[in-house]
């Protein structure tokens, strides 16, 4: 059973940009997991920060995308919605980020 998109973003309360943006991220986030442990055009002397890189990137870009929403629903006049947004995003963006 898969679900539709718009089912999926209610369900986990983001957009369909933040999904794209993580999706690209673990792509190449994969690919460099591959290249690291197989030790294939990568120098031996990189880091696994590096490799994890695009994965706070994609956090980084998650938060700003987040602030820029917050601020034009603020604008808008929908302080509830705004503040519940910004709140559940930036909690999700956390959680990720000590995960990592």
């Amino acid at each position: 059973m898969l679900f539709k998109q718009s089912e999926l973003l209610n369900w986990l309360g983001v957009s369909l940009f933040e999904i794209w943006i993580c999706l690209v991220s673990l792509t190449i986030f994969s690919v460099l997991v591959v290249l690291k442990i197989e030790d294939y055009l990568l120098p031996t002397t990189t880091t696994w920060f590096l490799i994890f890189s695009p994965l706070f990137i994609c956090d980084g870009l998650n938060a700003y995308f987040c602030i820029i929403v917050f601020i034009r629903q603020y604008l808008d006049g929908q302080f509830k919605s705004a503040l519940v947004r910004v709140l559940w995003s930036l909690f999700l963006i956390g959680l990720l980020f000590v995960f990592k």
